[in-house]
């Protein structure tokens, strides 16, 4: 005599041999499609192809020699710099206040150099901290070593001015230090969304079949206590 719970076994085994017969084409499509948006999404992001303002190209330039074109992020308020070949070289930004300084960035923990936009500084004063190539320190300068050697940094004061010294290292690591952290490739960004897209569509097609087989796999278990 046949029992209810042996027709429930067998409708979940013809469940469980259809989804078999389905699955892996259907998984491997949905993995395809995927992969494929995820890693064919060009990984640079597409530099605008207007002129670029002239005036800010040249300042970038004084940090960035290579300096080609840039993404300005209004927001965050940081240049995202591209050179001939549109490879991200770096990333910059003015500070504000009396003094106006561009900082480039490198990286995170690397200042590649800056350049002093304008001061209220006599000529003749600020002349002589140029002379004594104080700025240059900044080049290569990790921003833990971002302070006057008086202070535990690897920046020597310029001789005389070392109330000017320490406003210039001051400001830069005032302002870089909030730049930094939330600085992001604009390629980070993008994969990161992607992936997050990518997991949120392939988790569930591996989790749900692999859920379901095992749920039928206990009720079999258990029908066949059952029946004997």
């Amino acid at each position: 005599m046949i029992q209810v719970s042996d027709v429930k076994l067998v409708r979940i085994k013809d469940m469980v041999k259809k989804l078999g017969k389905y699955y892996l084409i259907i998984t491997t499509a949905i993995v395809v499609f995927t992969m494929s948006f995820l890693f064919l999404t060009p990984d640079k992001v597409a530099v605008t192809k207007e002129q670029p303002d002239q005036l800010t190209l040249e300042l970038l330039q004084e940090v960035f020699p290579e300096t080609s074109s840039f993404n300005y992020n209004e927001e965050a308020d940081i240049y995202t710099i591209y050179d001939m070949s549109t490879n991200q070289i770096g990333y910059a930004f003015f500070t504000s206040g009396p003094m106006v300084i561009l900082v480039g960035l490198e990286d995170r923990e690397t200042i590649k150099g800056i350049f002093v936009v304008s001061h209220e500084e006599s000529p003749k004063y600020w002349e002589f901290i140029e002379t004594l190539n104080f700025f240059d320190q900044f080049n290569g300068l990790k921003m833990e070593d971002c302070a006057l050697t008086d202070y535990g940094g690897a920046v020597d004061a310029a001789s005389g001015a070392t109330i000017s010294s320490m406003s210039v290292v001051d400001i830069v690591k005032e302002v870089a230090l909030t730049k930094v952290f939330p600085v992001e490739s604009p390629t980070e960004s993008k994969m990161d969304w992607q992936i997050k897209l990518a997991l949120a569509v392939v988790i569930p097609f591996i989790l749900i079949p692999v859920i379901f087989i095992w749920y039928a796999t206990i009720r079999q278990s258990t029908g066949k206590r059952s029946y004997s």
